[in-house]
């Protein structure tokens, strides 16, 4: 896992820390994925590898249930970063149907 090497060099690079929750996601550990995704967007500077972590980060806690208004907050976080991007508005927009609201 040459990721973890490469954060252990560096843990406050954004990538590294978007590679190594795109890595826990795909094993479906979704808490340390939600974790390294949150990091990557803490350390990003606001543009499209932090708008990508946190729309991962959104979809690792919605698959864990009963976090509702957390993904709320974390897409309305994103579409702030890239406001001209769809794909906030869409799992936003998603979000409110399956919950009706």
């Amino acid at each position: 896992m040459n990721n973890l090497a490469n954060y252990i060099e560096s843990p406050k690079n954004p990538m590294y820390n978007f590679q190594l929750g795109l890595w826990y996601e795909e094993q479906g550990q979704t808490a340390p994925a939600v974790s390294f995704y949150l990091r990557a967007a803490e350390f990003g500077n606001g543009n499209l590898l932090t708008y990508e972590s946190l729309l991962r980060l959104a979809l690792c806690l919605n698959r864990q249930g009963s976090r509702v208004f957390t993904v709320k907050g974390v897409l309305l976080r994103a579409i702030s970063v890239m406001p001209n991007r769809p794909e906030g508005y869409f799992l936003l927009s998603r979000l409110y149907e399956v919950k009706k609201e």
